[in-house]
């Protein structure tokens, strides 16, 4: 179930970012998506501040968190899952590789932005560390065994 939903989860995110027509908070008249710097809720908007659509991106995207959200990936059940499986001998390094990307851009998205709502500036690595922390989310619900923890049964 996880797997089928990180794929259409990724096939509409690639969809959202395929017809999104362009802005960013860096550059109002770029074109198109930009990976460094747009951020997932640009994709969400059905309109870019500048007033162009985003009608079929908003939709593909808004479908997409609904997937992945009810498709078995939860923030406490998530970690709870990370925690076993990180305890468990059979974890794989790439399984450990993706635990420690995903907390490390995650700490990395929090401090950014806080510095930005703080008043610092706005740079790039702020919607960077935002989409790393969705892959490396999504490799390690890709490669973990789905099996129930033993505290969950």
């Amino acid at each position: 179930m996880r797997r089928a939903a990180v794929g259409l989860f990724v096939v509409l995110w690639i969809t959202a970012m395929s017809t999104y027509p362009g802005w960013t908070q860096f550059d109002a008249n770029s074109v198109g998506h930009d990976w460094w710097r747009n951020f997932l809720c640009d994709l969400l908007a059905a309109e870019t501040p500048d007033g162009r659509i985003n009608l079929l991106g908003s939709i593909a995207m808004t479908v997409s968190v609904v997937v992945v959200i009810f498709g078995g990936v939860g923030l406490v059940p998530t970690a709870m899952v990370m925690l076993e499986d990180w305890r468990r001998a059979d974890c794989t390094w790439l399984r450990r590789f993706a635990i420690v990307g995903l907390g490390i851009s995650a700490v990395t998205n929090f401090v950014t932005c806080s510095i930005v709502q703080l008043g610092g500036e706005l740079t790039p690595v702020v919607p960077t560390a935002q989409k790393s922390s969705i892959v490396f989310l999504l490799l390690w619900l890709w490669l973990v065994d789905h099996r129930t923890p033993s505290r969950l049964a």
